[in-house]
């Protein structure tokens, strides 16, 4: 309908989502990744047209439902943008003669906090470490680098009092009530905190956890036998 320079410009909203990696949206991803080759194609036939990747719009959209899109993006290391920020870049991108960008806030994240992604390397902002700090996350480095020495029962011991700190530390609830063959879903955990579980484990084990691992191993049992086997890998 609008062959390349009909038209004074064309605008593509597509999203950074396939460059991040959110669970369940392959076929969403796919989408847009089409979006941002059709303006680099129209782009190369001499037309005007820019595909811009998307954070949510605060409030705004399908971020206006749910805490779990906001979760997903804390956990990659994203934040959403207000639409006086969107507008704003939309203003200065239209400036430039790419046909695409990735419009996005990069969170702070603490000193030893792990990379949220890969994408972020280069325009990440860590949090300075207090020389006097303390807390969980020091804890659970500590019991991180003794589960690295160990094998066998002990590492499966070490693996389950770090599990179940995280656990007990998303649910607010005391360690003694984490029972380890005890689904999670039965202990109250939901989309939401499984995102921030995630982000526990990640800082206590110092690996990646996948999106949908809380799902594939629904108790700390089960999630002690994965990091087991990944250790044993």
């Amino acid at each position: 309908m609008f062959p390349p320079k009909s038209l004074d410009f064309m605008v593509l909203f597509s999203s950074c989502g396939q460059l991040l990696g959110f669970p369940g949206q392959a076929a969403y991803a796919s989408g847009n990744a089409f979006l941002d080759a059709m303006a680099t194609h129209r782009q190369s036939l001499g037309d005007n047209t820019i595909s811009m990747m998307w954070t949510s719009w605060r409030a705004l959209g399908m971020a206006s439902s749910t805490r779990y899109i906001d979760a997903e993006l804390h956990a990659r290391g994203i934040t959403d943008i207000t639409r006086d920020e969107a507008f704003v870049a939309w203003e200065r991108i239209f400036k430039t003669t790419t046909d695409h960008a990735v419009v996005l806030h990069a969170r702070p994240v603490e000193a030893d906090e792990p990379l949220p992604h890969p994408i972020l390397k280069d325009i990440l902002v860590r949090r300075e470490k207090a020389a006097n700090q303390t807390g969980s996350s020091q804890g659970g480095a500590k019991e991180t680098v003794d589960a690295k020495s160990l094998t066998g029962k002990d590492l499966e011991v070490a693996l389950t009092k770090i599990i179940t700190s995280c656990v007990a530390a998303t649910l607010s609830l005391p360690e003694e009530s984490v029972i380890p063959n005890v689904a999670l879903l039965e202990l109250g955990m939901d989309s939401v905190m499984t995102v921030g579980l995630r982000m526990k484990l990640q800082q206590a084990l110092k690996v990646k956890v996948g999106p949908t691992l809380i799902w594939n191993c629904p108790t700390v049992s089960h999630l002690v036998q994965h990091f087991v086997k990944e250790r044993e890998a």
